[in-house]
């Protein structure tokens, strides 16, 4: 199926109401158009923009008629799509990158836009307000919590994601950041970090965020924020006396349960492939969390695996050494030795994790709790001789007093663009979808962080993927005059979706001559 429309795909929105599948987009030829789900065009007209269209949106409270749009040319307009006519335009002082609704407040609807400005508007009134200022930083995206309305969560030209209370805006609740991206070595400043995306799960616990430069990232926003980061569960670690692994330690030996899979996690780290390795421990891992949420029975029965893996996975994040590895490795190894005080590897991969974060001083107190811990260890002394060595000055680590990412997501590119989208697929959020500067469509499994599929999705770069809120349906477009939908095959149920690694998702395309 084709239909004429030049110029690149920038955002995609799908409404639901009643009898209404529909999608509609906006591109760089000023169209909007609506299409429904398989693909035909059912309407188009030209926006009134006179620059690229960044975002649109259907508005809830329009039973699917009304959309907004925002474009570069620093307005927001709203469209009465039946009748091809724009009813109302909003300006600002910068380019509007990103529109967001929520179905709690049907009349009212958000921007984000590059004069570092969150506004509110009133489809009633055709008022605006300035919700949120930031002074010298550019808004990229913004999300709602749609469990909980009021909270808004704000994308920066700068890594840190503050989460607000949009009834009080005066401070943030909290600002989720990766902690290691304060540690970033002074050389790399070169490299600007920009979200370009962020988004709330179904059940409103958890944030993912897309870091340009970086990698894909999911905070608890609920459950986990009084939790104790990584620096102060070191801290915890050096001043209070932990009991040994023989008394009261949950922590026994590795059961016969995971050997496979650790075996098959040895032979790629004996190869060198430390991703392979990484994704066959992560695998487990996910697996001992989901027996470790049953109680105190469980736990006593996989603490070994758990304790093993993490150590092991920790290993190989310091032998890959991509961006943020280090970091994960400490978090690995720190839960380990919680779960054993006496395991000696993580005692370690602790030290050599602070050594390589520039954490020169908390890497010796952990060096000598490790020689008076085990005394009689040859890898004190390695570790002694690599801490005397000349070094570069210590990077300063201030705790961001939240509870650190949950869940981090590696294998895509999103460098050359700040439109990318991440976003969550699956009917509990089991999937994690997001395109790639190399084209591709990338999917991940939520619990383990796994990496199942990759498709070729664009030739060029692949900036926005959106699913069906009701359907297991994606659709994306990039720099490519396509929009594709992806769907499962009507005979393959999610059970085996899953199994398969989506090898039977089909595509059908609206090809944009």
């Amino acid at each position: 199926m084709a239909q004429d429309q030049e110029g690149v795909y920038k955002d995609g929105s799908f409404f639901s109401f009643n009898d209404y599948r529909l999608l509609a987009s906006g591109s760089d030829d000023l169209h909007v158009k609506i299409w429904d789900l398989c693909g035909k065009e059912v309407h188009s007209f030209n926006s009134g923009h006179v620059n690229n269209i960044f975002s649109v949106q259907f508005l809830p409270s329009g039973q699917g008629k009304v959309i907004l749009s925002a474009a570069g040319d620093r307005s927001v307009r709203m469209h009465s799509y039946t009748y091809s006519e724009t009813s109302h335009v909003w300006y600002s002082d910068g380019r509007v990158k990103r529109l967001a609704v929520t179905a709690a407040d049907p009349h009212l609807f958000w921007s984000a836009s590059e004069d570092g400005i969150i506004r509110e508007y009133d489809t009633r009134t055709c008022a605006s307000t300035e919700l949120l200022t930031f002074e010298n930083k550019e808004c990229k995206s913004l999300a709602l919590n749609e469990n909980r309305p009021e909270m808004l969560a704000v994308a920066l030209n700068e890594a840190g994601v503050p989460l607000y209370d949009r009834r009080n805006v005066s401070r943030p609740l909290l600002t989720l950041i990766p902690a290691h991206i304060p540690l970033t070595d002074p050389m790399r400043s070169f490299k600007s970090l920009s979200v370009t995306h962020v988004g709330f799960n179904n059940v409103g616990n958890e944030l993912i965020v897309n870091i340009g430069g970086e990698q894909i990232y999911i905070f608890n926003v609920f459950d986990k924020v009084e939790e104790p980061d990584a620096l102060q569960s070191l801290k915890d670690i050096l001043t209070k006396s932990v009991p040994s692994g023989k008394n009261g330690c949950l922590c026994r030996k590795p059961t016969a349960r995971f050997k496979k899979l650790r075996e098959r996690a040895k032979i790629h780290f004996g190869n060198q492939d430390y991703a392979d390795a990484i994704d066959a421990y992560s695998t487990a891992i996910a697996e001992c969390d989901r027996l470790w949420s049953k109680g105190r029975d469980s736990q006593e029965s996989c603490a070994g695996d758990l304790c093993l893996l993490l150590s092991n996975r920790g290993a190989s994040y310091l032998r890959r050494g991509w961006e943020g590895d280090i970091y994960a490795c400490l978090l690995d190894t720190i839960r380990a030795l919680k779960l054993d005080p006496d395991n000696i590897k993580a005692h370690y991969r602790i030290v050599k994790s602070l050594y390589e974060l520039k954490q020169y001083e908390m890497a010796g107190e952990m060096l000598q709790l490790f020689k008076d811990r085990f005394p009689n260890d040859t890898s004190c002394g390695s570790l002694e001789k690599l801490l005397n060595e000349k070094r570069e000055n210590s990077i300063k680590w201030v705790s961001n007093g939240t509870a650190d990412y949950v869940q981090r997501l590696c294998g895509h590119c999103n460098t050359n663009t700040d439109i990318k989208e991440a976003v969550w697929f699956g009917g509990r959020d089991e999937y994690i979808a997001a395109g790639s500067d190399c084209g591709s469509l990338l999917v991940w499994e939520r619990k383990s962080g796994v990496l199942v599929k990759a498709y070729e999705a664009d030739k060029n770069i692949l900036n926005c993927v959106q699913p069906h809120p009701s359907s297991c349906l994606l659709a994306t477009s990039g720099l490519e005059h396509v929009i594709r939908f992806w769907d499962v095959l009507p005979e393959v149920g999610l059970h085996i979706f899953y199994k398969i690694h989506f090898t039977f998702l089909k595509f059908c395309w609206v090809k944009l001559r």
